[in-house]
């Protein structure tokens, strides 16, 4: 555990061994690095994955994608679902999928890299993990409706 209080202070620029800095400021800081601790361990995702994640996800410029896929690297299905309508349609390689069933994959794929994004931050194209296909190339390219909701999700293997 002491290790995961170094590695958040990293992100967080906390030091619980700060002499000057009084007990109620210490405690505060342990309390909060448990809570980081306990969230990221909840998603079964290493405090360096989760810095690797908000770095790659820190360069998203369109505010709505970078939160959807924040959940989707979070494994955090109801925030993923959050951002889309109730009747949403997914296309893979421009062939229909079901959608409610992709999402239902999250925690077995993820981008571990994103490259560009086009269309004005709509579409994402980077590194891809799929448990079940391995590695690739791969794009996301979401619609947003009038609702600002997602109503539409292409995704596919990305020659770039």
């Amino acid at each position: 555990m002491a290790r995961r209080y170094e590695q958040m202070e990293g992100l967080f620029d906390c030091d619980i061994r700060d002499k000057k800095a009084s007990d109620d400021n210490r405690n505060r800081t342990i309390l909060f690095c448990n809570f980081v601790v306990s969230a990221t361990l909840a998603t079964e995702m290493s405090v360096e994955q989760f810095q690797k994640d908000q770095d790659m996800l820190r360069s998203l410029s369109q505010p709505q994608v970078k939160s959807a896929l924040d959940a989707w690297q979070r494994n955090d299905l109801p925030a993923w679902l959050e951002h889309f309508s109730v009747d949403a349609k997914l296309f893979d390689d421009g062939s229909p999928r079901d959608f409610k069933k992709f999402s239902s994959e999250i925690g077995k794929e993820r981008f571990t890299s994103i490259e560009m994004e086009e269309d004005g931050g709509m579409s994402i194209f980077g590194h891809f993990h799929s448990d079940q296909w391995g590695d690739f190339k791969t794009y996301f390219k979401l619609h947003l409706a009038s609702d600002g909701k997602f109503d539409r999700l292409d995704i596919g293997q990305a020659n770039y």
